[in-house]
């Protein structure tokens, strides 16, 4: 699971290393066509081209690595350079680096510049064709025309790994290093060519200067401390110093921030699973970052049980969202500023209207910072942890290893959580997080937190394939009921994998876990029942009524956690915003299930008497938090969804058999919800989140699922 030499910790290949042939079959998406038989000219058929060609529209012959048009001229115009040589030569090393790690050094652009400049700053300059000359050659170079079909190679290599050589890491290659003589330039001896005097990056000109300045690399990025210290004084997004955090503004002090820190750890910290209690404490996390600082500070204040607390959180919660709007407009480039976004998302204050939660916005920006600083490369993550502790222990440089992995993986789980929530298409790829994220939690290093969000990102994972896997499949009801029994099966062995009871100290945050991925279930089961009813298949057939039983049983045992497990009941008031619509999401299913009836009388009595505690027990819950917090919105809903099961049962002792009357099954499932007062909150945009009613396009969420291999289910020993 580890690089070799490198720091315990999860790799995070994008492609997993394969015999190049077998590569290009993958690439191409179909089976490598065999080679003709002599008697029909040896020629190999062209019946398919493979994926780039076909987006380039150019012939494929399927045995040489295919590039676009665009290299080539792109190639042209750097035989035609006087900096040919060292670009060549950088991409030449470019190409052997890309083969030993897991991603190439392309995917990112600082650590493409700064290997680029090294590249080429190490090229020898030439001067004769024997071994002893000045500047001890041992080879004579080569010639230009082979360096070149050389450097078309690497690149059609890179090709093949899905990344583009872009021109602007060429241009940062041609201007970060000193030009050398080449041995191509004839120029008479009385008057030396201008490339063998001065190099670009030493010319006088200012706007040469300027120009060097621009592409030079850059080895480490600005903290939140540092583009605060280096604003501008007209800048239209200025932070004022003395006010970017609650301990500078004079607000709290330093007994405040440690209560603070330490109410976020013990009940928020559980069901966010996002940060290392031994490396975020306030002082190291101050240090760090004053924008977590006041996150943290303004979340933790926001379950303390002091009334002077209460009056505080207001001007805590206005600080770090002001201090997180301005790393992100100044383009603070940090761990603590992903971290930030993620935990601000999780607990963000209630908006007016679902659809102006600025949340999902904020963290598309958090995911692209997150790929921009390579946390998702395990080499780009031990050289920042290598710059950030070059004397550090093993231990610590783990932990800190750990801290960016633990970003990412977070990254990937909120992506997909948001995007099944809310009905938004998603950013990342299942792909991107390795099968063996479940095992990441045994680490020595590891926390007693890391157990939930690696489970969390396995069932993701394994959620977003399977899904891909449904809308890839036949659109007919034994179909739809095939795939879905078959993904059933590999959710539910998962969870009773990852859920069972040991002996490790972070069993006790088993039932967090469950509840997390019970809903993932309940997702699946909502996607199936929505499937079967756009291919008109009724829901009082055995199809349906199969998957609601199941969506019953899977909903009850999520809202018996909530009321009955110690572990979160103790720590109720750190439920998160999703969290909340996860348990609104398993009162629907259940109150749908009853309204479209098949259920037994006992069945009908047990579930709607635990949808009847929910309010209640959000009550209790919004006592213990800010007017703000969502949770006042949910107590709302979960009364209405009870005022609407008791007017469905007083319906049924009226007429009988549990459930509609027999000219209304075939409605439409949630449609019966939407005739609500139009004064109040738009609930009926909130519940049409994709995932609950029945457009005829398909869900949303399921936009930009990527294509998977027909042996997915073959494979699930590892669960």
């Amino acid at each position: 699971m580890f690089a070799a030499g490198q720091q315990p910790g999860m790799q995070f290949p994008l492609a997993p290393t394969r015999d190049p042939a077998q590569a290009d079959s993958d690439m191409a998406g179909v089976r490598t066509a065999p080679t003709e038989s002599p008697d029909r000219g040896g020629r190999r058929p062209n019946n398919s081209a493979c994926f780039n060609c076909r987006l380039a529209r150019q012939r494929c012959d399927r045995q040489t690595p295919c590039k676009p048009d665009t290299v080539e001229k792109l190639l042209s115009r750097i035989s035609e350079s006087p900096v040919c040589d060292q670009v060549v030569a950088a991409i030449l090393d470019s190409a052997k680096t890309s083969g030993t790690n897991s991603v190439s050094l392309l995917v990112s652009p600082r650590a493409a510049r700064t290997h680029a400049a090294n590249a080429t700053r190490d090229i020898p300059t030439p001067t004769t064709e024997t071994s002893s000359s000045p500047n001890g050659l041992l080879h004579p170079p080569k010639p230009r025309d082979q360096r070149l079909a050389e450097a078309t190679q690497a690149v059609a290599e890179i090709d093949l790994h899905g990344h583009l050589v872009s021109p602007l890491h060429i241009l940062a290659a041609a201007v970060g290093v000193d030009t050398n003589p080449s041995q191509d330039c004839e120029c008479p001896n009385e008057r030396p060519c201008f490339h063998k005097q001065v190099s670009w990056n030493k010319l006088a000109d200012p706007v040469d200067e300027r120009v060097s300045k621009y592409f030079a690399p850059q080895a480490t990025h600005r903290t939140d401390w540092q583009a605060l210290a280096s604003q501008s004084v007209d800048s239209t997004m200025r932070l004022e110093p003395s006010a970017c955090d609650p301990v500078t503004a004079r607000l709290i002090d330093e007994t405040d921030a440690a209560l603070y820190f330490s109410l976020f750890f013990e009940i928020r910290q559980p069901f966010a699973c996002l940060l290392d209690p031994e490396l975020h404490t306030p002082e190291q996390v101050y240090s760090r970052s004053f924008t977590l600082f006041s996150v943290i500070c303004a979340m933790g204040c926001a379950v303390s049980v002091r009334p002077r607390d209460r009056i505080l959180y207001p001007a805590l919660l206005s600080m770090a969202e002001n201090s997180m709007k301005w790393a992100i407009a100044s383009a603070v480039k940090c761990l603590a500023v992903i971290q930030s976004i993620i935990i601000m998302q999780y607990w963000a204050p209630l908006c007016p209207r679902q659809s102006d939660d600025p949340s999902w916005l904020r963290f598309g920006h958090a995911i692209r910072l997150a790929k921009e600083l390579g946390i998702n490369n395990s080499a780009t993550i031990k050289e920042r942890v290598d710059m950030l502790c070059p004397d550090g222990s093993d231990d610590f440089k783990a932990r800190l290893t750990r801290n960016f992995e633990r970003a990412w993986l977070h990254t990937f789980v909120t992506d997909k959580g948001l995007s099944m929530i809310t009905g938004r298409s998603s950013c990342l790829s299942w792909k991107q997080i390795p099968r063996a994220v479940g095992d990441w939690w045994r680490d020595p290093n590891a926390t007693i937190y890391d157990r939930l969000i690696s489970g969390c990102s396995e069932m993701r994972r394994l959620l977003t394939h399977v899904l891909g896997q449904g809308k890839r499949s036949e659109r007919t009801s034994s179909a739809i009921s095939a795939w879905h029994s078959q993904a059933l099966r590999a959710l539910e062995q998962l969870r009773s994998a990852r859920c069972t009871p040991d002996e490790h100290p972070s069993a006790t945050l088993l039932p967090i876990l469950g509840f997390n991925m019970d809903h993932s279930i309940l997702i699946l089961n909502a996607q199936a029942s929505r499937d079967l009813v756009n291919v008109d298949e009724a829901v009082t057939s055995e199809k349906f009524m199969k998957i609601s039983l199941k969506t019953v049983e899977v909903a009850e045992r999520m809202l018996n956690a909530l009321l009955s497990e110690r572990v979160i009941v103790d720590r109720v008031v750190g439920l998160h915003n999703n969290q909340f619509i996860a348990i609104c999401h398993a009162m629907t299913e259940i109150m749908s299930a009853i309204d479209r009836g098949g259920l037994k009388q006992e069945d009908v009595d047990r579930s709607a008497s635990t949808v009847r505690l929910i309010p209640k027990h959000l009550e209790k819950v919004a006592q213990g938090l800010p007017s703000s917090s969502v949770v006042h919105l949910y107590v709302s809903l979960s009364r209405f969804f009870a005022k609407q099961l008791d007017r469905l049962q007083a319906a049924d002792a009226g007429g009988g058999a549990p459930g509609r009357a027999a000219n209304e099954l075939d409605r439409a499932p949630g449609e019966w919800w939407k005739a609500i007062d139009d004064g109040a909150i738009d609930f009926g945009t909130w519940l049409n989140m994709g995932f609950l009613s029945t457009p005829d396009n398909g869900a949303p969420f399921m936009e930009g699922m990527e294509e998977t291999d027909e042996s997915f289910f073959n494979d699930l020993s590892g669960f």
